[in-house]
């Protein structure tokens, strides 16, 4: 994958952590350096030189959050609404504000714009302990160079961690200290590297995984998602773990994410279907198939669903669909990667599951918020399953596995507990007070 398609996947529905709003503030940046009002010219310039997803400034536009808007003078010119061009000068601030309107996802939820402060204050006091060089413009959670990315990393995972993702495959913003791409190396780097305490530590989970792989796939087309091929979108897992047993998992790690990948056809403001398929009251599987954006471009997600093998139980989903599409929302990357679990299952015969590694809902409520509250996040990644295939995906705390750690006799794993609990947990930790104490605030003014 060329890296200008794989920002077009982060756009198309597969964000990273950090990815989406960073595209954000530098498309609104490279806007606000003109000094006047953009044209379609402009602005495939500024998406060119900055390396920004084709979308981004659709998602702009006023059809999406208003932040561009017509200047009635030319069809194709634009200009900042005063509010955003004012913050463009201060990163961090436009961060602030857009985090607020967008969150991390083109979803439903958001987090609250405390929260992400507060964890960016704690991220740059960690970097600053550590001497990082980091971006002079009031970002000091991200650092100055993207080819410095591996100084965020466990130090036993930095000599060897280039060699675990390809260039092509790393995130744009893998420099990022939220980057759920480094979360995903530092958890699973020591399980990698064949650390027999790391396999201990994670065995309740993962039992005998020996083999790990980031990325999965990093090469083919299992779920046939390049159709067309400029509309590539390809399902990934951000780990693969494989035990000789023929267990394997397939992980999606989450750190400060308000929710899970939303169908990005289901929220873009140029897809014509969207009042006929992905909006209007949810009846019928089949009738959904043959409306469906995605399908028509050749995606063929809904058979896989129906199929005799398939792990997920369609009348189950159809329950999440009574307004909308039940693939709109949260579920849509979740049941992407059961897929991806079913064609393991399927073409190499091993036994596959589904997990998802992420903080608790005390540390991120918003994650935990899916499908309503009712439910924690177990119950609903088994609530689409089969019953006789629920043991097919889970939860997992990442918290209790650096716990582990910090109290095992091993120097290496006590050190690695404690470079998680602070690169982690406290800036997660500082994040949810801030939130906490805000909700005081107000409940003590009412």
């Amino acid at each position: 994958m060329s890296e200008t398609e794989q920002f077009d996947e982060v756009a198309q529905g597969d964000p990273s952590d950090t990815d989406f709003v960073e595209h954000l503030v530098e498309a609104i940046r490279g806007l606000a350096a003109l000094g006047r009002p953009s044209t379609g010219k402009d602005r495939s310039r500024i998406r060119v030189e900055r390396g920004l997803p084709r979308t981004v400034f659709s998602y702009l536009a006023k059809k999406k959050l208003g932040i561009i808007v017509p200047t009635g003078k030319a069809e194709d010119e634009r200009t900042l609404i005063p509010e955003v061009a004012e913050l463009a000068e201060e990163p961090e601030r436009l961060l602030t504000y857009l985090w607020e309107r967008v969150g991390m996802g083109r979803g439903g939820r958001r987090q609250p714009s405390v929260y992400v402060a507060a964890i960016h204050d704690v991220l740059r006091a960690w970097a600053a302990e550590r001497h990082l060089a980091v971006e002079t413009d009031g970002r000091g959670h991200i650092l100055a160079s993207s080819r410095d990315w591996k100084t965020i990393l466990w130090h036993s995972l930095q000599s060897e961690a280039d060699q675990w993702i390809a260039p092509a495959d790393r995130h744009r913003w893998v420099h990022h200290m939220r980057s759920s791409q480094c979360f995903a190396l530092n958890l699973f780097g020591p399980l990698k590297l064949g650390l027999p305490w790391a396999a201990e530590i994670w065995a309740s989970h993962f039992p005998g995984a020996t083999i790990v792989e980031f990325e999965y796939p990093t090469a083919g087309d299992p779920l046939l998602e390049a159709k067309p091929p400029e509309r590539l979108s390809r399902t990934r897992a951000d780990v693969r773990l494989d035990a000789p047993s023929g267990d394997t998992w397939l992980v999606e790690v989450k750190l400060t994410e308000p929710e899970f990948g939303p169908c990005s056809a289901g929220h873009d403001p140029d897809n014509e279907l969207q009042p006929t398929s992905c909006r209007v009251e949810f009846r019928d599987l089949q009738i959904l198939q043959e409306s469906c954006y995605l399908h028509r471009i050749g995606r063929a997600y809904f058979p896989m669903l129906v199929r005799p093998d398939s792990l997920i139980d369609p009348t189950k989903l159809a329950q999440h669909g009574v307004k909308t599409c039940p693939l709109r929302q949260d579920l849509y990357q979740i049941i992407r990667n059961l897929l991806l679990v079913q064609h393991i299952r399927a073409k190499e015969k091993r036994h596959a599951r589904f997990a998802v590694v992420a903080p608790s809902r005390n540390l991120n409520p918003s994650l935990h918020e899916v499908g309503g509250r009712e439910r924690d996040l177990n119950q609903f990644l088994r609530s689409i399953l089969k019953d006789t295939k629920q043991d097919a995906a889970k939860f997992i705390d990442f918290a209790g596995v650096v716990e582990m750690a910090t109290n095992r006799p091993e120097p290496l794993a006590q050190d690695w507990g404690m470079f998680m609990s602070q690169r982690y947990l406290a800036p997660l930790a500082a994040g949810r007070r801030a939130v906490m104490d805000t909700e005081a605030k107000r409940n003590n003014r009412a």
